[in-house]
This record gives structure tokens, C-alpha cells and sequence, in this order.
């Protein structure tokens, strides 16, 4: 077999749809690893009888995390080249006939990912995001370029490079698979590739939905990966980046601690002000953000009769 498809398992409202969009890729040299990460739901009468009959090989874990589940697979892959699915999300029909034939005819390239679109809870489109064939560089990935990454689904990686970068870091929860792509992207060619390779699901259930833990781990991330990049550019770099996490992530950590602190609700309250000063400690270098910043932290009155 050519590829190990490794899906982390939790919920169950759309696992069907997302173990459906695998069985009829157009590509079917492959194997499907679940691992069912302690879920609390009944997937397992949704897996067992798809392992009996031989269509996925599964697996059980204590609920660790996505991390530990996708190094699980990693673990049991036997295939030269490695994708990942999330639960909730589904892959086009060709996704994997072509990033296969993509990594054949270009052996020098150690991963690929396709352009991606987010779908709503009934699966239909509501944003995509195309990409373009080019290399992406550690820089790329850091400060988001063209958003080229919504997730793991949208790659195929060959599988060597795993054992090179120490799979995931499974203390990064909804930060992995950023860190990972910093790492392959140190060490080996990332290819961008138009052709579409997901449907990202949103919805209420998604790990994403708490901004707080998804910035903290974020600001790891990029601090672990800041001091790889030459000095005279390092600064330049964590301000785009912050500039990316902030309106990705930051605008909702600082509403979402506002109307915690308006409500009483004072616990954690020091992991809000961790997250917020990072922030600042990195607009230094640009003063327009800094003040975005503090009007979205401050009262809009102050600034009102300050202008």
C-alpha cells in the first residue's frame, strides 16, 4: 500500500461522512488507521464493524489528545506516505490521486498541501481559500501566508520525515499540526499546490473554539521557532506572526476575558493577561497595531474623547 490515512476519532455527528469522503477517493492504495482517542460517544459501533470487515484498522487510546492520537497512528502507519483527516472534515474525490502523483513526479518535494475551503455544518461551501504552486518556507508557514494552512487534512508527508522531527508535540493541543509544518518546512521541500485537498468543517464542536488555549499555544509555538530565523529579521517576523495570531485568535481572548471580568468571573484571569501582553510585547515595532490593541482592551469612550 502507498498511503496510511490516520484519523484522530472523537466525535461522532460527522465521522461517517469524513471515513465516506476516504472510501471514495479515486486513489485506493491505501489504509485507514482510527484512533478512537477516548471518545465519550458511541463511535464504536460506528468503527468496530468497519474494522471487522477489513476497511480501517482501529485502535483505542485513553482520551490524550489529538496530538498523541496522530502520533498513535504514526505509530502503527505502514505506508511509505502519511495524510491525516480530522473527524468532522471530508476530502474531494482526487485529493489523494493527485498529491500522490504530485510527491511520484517530484521526489525531491517532502510535503504537499492543496488549496482548502471551509463548509458549514451542513457541508456546504462558504469560503475557499485557493492556493498557488510555490514553495512554502518556514517564514510562510509563521506568518500565514495566503492562509495556506487550515489544517492537516489538506497535506500528504512523506513518512520518513516523522522520525526526523519527533512527530507531534503532544503538549501543543490545537497547536500541533503548526508546529509540525515549522519543523518539516526547517528540514525538507513544502510544495503549495492549487488543486482542492479539503472541506474544513466549522462548527460549535470544533477544538478551535476556544481562543484562549489555541493562542497560548500559538505564542509557544512561535517562540520556539523565532530563534531559528537570522537575528536581523527575527523581530519582523514575530510582528507579522503576532499580527496573524492577534486577528486570528486575539480580538476573541480579549472580548472573551471583557465579559468574563464584567460577569464576575475572575479565574484564569492571568492566562488572558499572559496572552494579551504577548501581544503587546510584540507591536513595538509597529504603533498601529499597538493602539488596535489597546482600543480593543480599553473602554471606547477613552479613546472617543481622546480624539
Amino acid at each position: 500500500m502507498k498511503v496510511s490515512v490516520i484519523i484522530p476519532a472523537y466525535k461522532e455527528i460527522y465521522l461517517l461522512n469524513t471515513l465516506q469522503s476516504v472510501f471514495a477517493q479515486s486513489f485506493t492504495d491505501f489504509e485507514v488507521i482510527v484512533i478512537n482517542d477516548g471518545s465519550p460517544y458511541p463511535i464504536d459501533k460506528i468503527l468496530r464493524p468497519l474494522a471487522e470487515a477489513g476497511r480501517i484498522r482501529y485502535f483505542e487510546q485513553d482520551n490524550r489528545g489529538v496530538a498523541a492520537a496522530r502520533n498513535r497512528g504514526l505509530r502503527e502507519a505502514r505506508c511509505e506516505l502519511i495524510a491525516f483527516l480530522d473527524d468532522d472534515d471530508y476530502w474531494p474525490e482526487d485529493k489523494l490521486d493527485w498529491q500522490v502523483r504530485y510527491l511520484e513526479h517530484h521526489p525531491e518535494v517532502g510535503m504537499v498541501l492543496g488549496s482548502w475551503a471551509m463548509i458549514g455544518k451542513e457541508g456546504l461551501e462558504t469560503h475557499r481559500i485557493p492556493l498557488k504552486e510555490m514553495r512554502m518556507t518556514r517564514s510562510d508557514f509563521l506568518v500565514r501566508t495566503q492562509d495556506a494552512l487550515g489544517s492537516l487534512g489538506q497535506t500528504l508527508i512523506r513518512r520518513e520525515l516523522f522520525s526526523q522531527v519527533n512527530g507531534f508535540d503532544e503538549n501543543l493541543s490545537g497547536a500541533d499540526d503548526f508546529d509540525l509544518c515549522l519543523k518539516i518546512a526547517g528540514i525538507a521541500i513544502v510544495m503549495s499546490y492549487g488543486n482542492m485537498a479539503l472541506y474544513y468543517r466549522v462548527h460549535q464542536l470544533n477544538a478551535s473554539h476556544n481562543p484562549l488555549l489555541m493562542c497560548l499555544t500559538n505564542q509557544i509555538v512561535i517562540d520556539r521557532h523565532l530563534p531559528s530565523f537570522p537575528p536581523k529579521i527575527r523581530s519582523l517576523q514575530r510582528l507579522k506572526a503576532a499580527q496573524w495570531l492577534y486577528f486570528f485568535r486575539g480580538q476573541a481572548v480579549i472580548r472573551h476575558w471583557k465579559r468574563r471580568l464584567w460577569s464576575g468571573k475572575r479565574q484564569d484571569s492571568w492566562k488572558y493577561i499572559q496572552a494579551i501582553a504577548w501581544f503587546l510585547r510584540g507591536s513595538v515595532l509597529d504603533p498601529g497595531f499597538l493602539v488596535t490593541i489597546c482600543k480593543e482592551i480599553m473602554p471606547a469612550r477613552i479613546f472617543a474623547a481622546a480624539e
